[in-house]
């Protein structure tokens, strides 16, 4: 009774919370987490580690169930074309959460199973979705001390990505459009975490400016698998096979005051993120823009930079992007240190090119 209770709360705090329009940029809801929007604007995320939700400017917020064992490992996420949802949710049929497909229309979960392993309730679980949502990237439990990037289509269900190093982790957090290429990390034989992508199938780990592994992530990548995005270390980063390695660099960058870029554009063009003290909250910091002519704008400004009030929140930890560029979701905060979830929605703006910025990101 006492987790009916609780779970009842749960949908209540979601339901009840209404959201705020201000023109182009709104504030969904206090205490919630976007990850991942589509081209039309359809908003996914989560709420206390629990709540997986759906949001749009035309609909109210969507509770799609929470996790009843554990907390949320993994993201929310949305196709460009909206025709996929997925997350991680327990699999009442095995009682483990794993990664799983939600059909709008029956509120309905469906469950893709794992690599036949488990360890503390955790089956498999989602990070990233191809644009058309036919496709599926992120993790399975190999053992009890090794995980797998997987992928997951209809036609195939679950496959195993593999590793360098055998003994070693690795995991997938996004996949391009065209599907051929998958990106995340892979555990060292020395133990740290490096960014690395699969090409047709084929790993390589990605080196920095000094031919070094990349120790952090890769987290998204272009829609033709050519421009790479995340963290390495301190910085974010943004790579491509003929470029190489180019750090995006903040002018206060330090072991103390780190960055990690968070999504691109379909175009490779625009990367979002952010820049924060380190150690400190996530959302204590600034999100950015950045391109290759623009190099990096602080986020507020470039939102404020078209004409739209931002009132008193700080777009402190933009999530992602949609491919087109024209939204940016994530989390606000204001001055006493309240968090939101918001989007910005510049579509009329860089559709007409009715703007005073002065980037031309």
């Amino acid at each position: 009774m006492k987790k009916s209770y609780k779970r009842l709360f749960q949908v209540m705090a979601i339901s009840l919370l209404g959201t705020m329009s201000y023109g182009q940029f709104y504030i969904i809801g206090e205490g919630l987490q976007p990850m991942d929007v589509s081209l039309d604007g359809t908003v996914v995320g989560s709420q206390g580690g629990k709540n997986q939700w759906l949001w749009s400017p035309s609909q109210p917020t969507v509770n799609m169930g929470g996790i009843t064992t554990g907390s949320l490992i993994g993201n929310v996420v949305i196709s460009d074309n909206g025709s996929r949802i997925a997350g991680y949710m327990n699999n009442p049929q095995n009682n483990l959460n794993e990664m799983a497909s939600y059909d709008k229309n029956t509120a309905t979960w469906t469950y893709h199973g794992g690599l036949g392993q488990s360890q503390d309730g955790l089956n498999s679980s989602t990070w990233g979705v191809s644009a058309d949502g036919s496709t599926l990237v992120g993790y399975g439990i190999l053992s009890n001390t090794v995980t797998r990037a997987i992928k997951w289509t209809t036609e195939n269900g679950i496959e195993n990505l593999g590793s360098l190093f055998p003994e070693k982790s690795t995991r997938a957090n996004g996949i391009s459009a065209d599907k051929s290429v998958v990106v995340g990390f892979q555990d060292l034989a020395s133990g740290q975490r490096a960014a690395t992508y699969w090409k047709n199938g084929v790993q390589t780990v990605i080196n920095n400016a000094q031919g070094a592994a990349t120790l952090g992530e890769a987290n998204r990548v272009s829609g033709d698998g050519k421009v790479i995005v995340d963290i390495d270390g301190i910085y974010p980063f943004v790579y491509t096979e003929e470029s190489g390695y180019q750090s995006i660099t903040h002018e206060l960058s330090s072991n103390f005051y780190r960055g990690g870029a968070a999504d691109v554009t379909a175009d490779g063009k625009k990367v979002v993120g952010f820049f924060r003290n380190f150690p400190g909250s996530p959302y204590g910091g600034d999100g950015f823009i950045w391109s290759q002519t623009g190099g990096l704008v602080n986020l507020n400004t470039y939102v404020s930079s078209f004409g739209i009030d931002l009132g008193n929140y700080t777009l402190a930890l933009p999530l992602a992007i949609s491919g087109d560029g024209t939204k940016i979701v994530g989390v606000a905060r204001t001055p006493d240190f309240k968090t939101y979830g918001f989007m910005v929605d510049l579509t009329t703006y860089l559709a007409t090119g009715n703007t005073s910025a002065k980037s031309d990101i």
